[in-house]
């Protein structure tokens, strides 16, 4: 079978590598198309260093630099499959050859490619959605089914604060799926779990140990680097969070909340990368930040309280799941990291910054309701009580339940069994076969 692998960003690896080595495994002539456009970031653009080391061959690989180059590829490509983690593009949808393609589209989901489906255009448009769970399913319905005026009305009265989720929900004011829609859906689903965790079996984590310097015997602390202050604020919480000098927090809070500012508890993301640092400090951990795409060493206070850095290093396997693997404990933002920690054998503690609007988050998202609080596995924390409280917690207060954490990685990462990059090609060839005899 011919099969070609859009990569639009480079870091899309992470998800797909798996799936490619699966393809290469079973025979299949795999095509990656590589992102070359100048407009793509630059951290996302190929790059040979990073270029995954497939276990089961090489495949071809094409670039396009521009949309009239990708367009030809997708549109005019000999390939009998296209699986991508992205939905189909709309102006392919729109374009009359759309309708005469002979290639099978299958989107292995992620909760990214998910909140951006909304109508039967896009349902039709694939041919295999490739979920994690059961749990993904039930919550992508419940997102699509949901009246959600009232909500979007609260999102609003928030102002910036509630501007990322009236971007969620705004698509889908009004366009409720129907029965049939929702039937239609669930006919294209295969539960096939989430591919980027089967490269958890390539990891030598005494060789990731030994890579990082970490002396043997040392506990080790993961953070991921999610961060407000570096990045630019998008709502008032966070360009309140970033403020680490007191008179500004305040004269920033007067000025997004007005009087109602001046009681809130001074509170910022420094003081929080000091509280997980004295807590690797208390416990002699070692402790190792994984930084964002777009970050340098050096760059933030990320950089400074801690004892290594870690950024984008490898995507097959990629680097914050070796790091997941060689933690006791991984440290997060409201991070869709989570599930892939918890697999690796981590357990996580989640920081819910002051004013961020977690449960409106569980509301117009549902995957995300329990992802970031299940005691036993993740434990989820205010950040203007963890300041006080991590410095003197012990990694014995995040001991792992082996109950919780199955039931966790059943919900969020996918089915017992065989990898889940074999689900997919048992999907996309099951696919195949039923399209050649309908």
């Amino acid at each position: 079978m011919r099969i070609l692998v859009p990569i639009f960003r480079f870091n899309w690896y992470r998800t797909l590598a798996p799936v490619v080595d699966e393809c290469m495994r079973r025979g299949h002539e795999v095509t990656c198309l590589h992102n070359e456009s100048d407009r793509n970031f630059e951290s996302n653009r190929p790059n040979e260093k990073l270029f995954p080391q497939f276990r089961h061959g090489t495949p071809k690989i094409n670039g396009y630099r521009n949309d009239e180059e990708l367009d030809q590829a997708i549109l005019y490509g000999n390939h009998e499959a296209l699986i991508s983690i992205d939905l189909p593009l709309r102006r392919w949808i729109d374009d009359p050859r759309w309708a005469k393609r002979k290639f099978r589209y299958i989107a292995v989901t992620t909760p990214d490619t998910l909140k951006r489906l909304h109508d039967r255009e896009s349902v039709e448009a694939v041919d295999c959605f490739a979920l994690r769970s059961e749990y993904e399913l039930s919550a992508t319905l419940l997102d699509r089914t949901t009246d959600y005026g009232q909500i979007f009305e609260t999102a609003q009265s928030l102002g910036r604060d509630g501007k990322r989720y009236t971007g969620f929900l705004e698509p889908r004011l009004g366009k409720e799926w129907t029965e049939d829609l929702v039937e239609d859906f669930k006919e294209k689903v295969r539960i096939c779990g989430y591919p980027l965790l089967d490269a958890e079996n390539l990891i030598d984590r005494e060789a990731v140990r030994k890579r990082l310097k970490i002396p043997e015997g040392q506990p080790v602390i993961g953070f991921w680097a999610t961060p407000t202050a570096g990045r630019g604020s998008h709502a008032s919480w966070d360009w309140l969070f970033s403020e680490n000098r007191m008179p500004y927090f305040y004269a920033k809070a007067f000025k997004a909340y007005g009087l109602a500012g001046m009681g809130k508890r001074f509170v910022c993301e420094e003081k929080v990368v000091r509280a997980v640092y004295d807590f690797s400090r208390k416990n002699d951990a070692f402790l190792i930040t994984k930084l964002r795409h777009y970050q340098k060493p050096g760059e933030s206070l990320f950089s400074t309280f801690t004892d290594g850095v870690v950024g984008e290093d490898s995507y097959y396997p990629h680097t914050a799941l070796e790091l997941a693997s060689i933690a006791d404990v991984m440290i997060g933002f409201t991070t869709s990291g989570t599930p892939e920690a918890v697999w690796a054998g981590s357990a996580v503690i989640d920081i819910n910054p002051p004013g961020s609007q977690r449960e409106m988050l569980y509301q117009t998202l549902h995957f995300w309701d329990g992802m970031l609080d299940a005691p036993g596995v993740v434990w989820s924390k205010k950040a203007e009580d963890l300041v006080e409280s991590l410095p003197q917690a012990t990694l014995e207060d995040y001991r792992i339940d082996p109950i919780i954490a199955r039931n966790y990685k059943s919900k969020y990462c996918g089915p017992e069994g065989a990898s889940f990059s074999a689900n997919v090609l048992d999907a996309v060839e099951e696919d195949i076969i039923n399209s050649r005899s309908a």
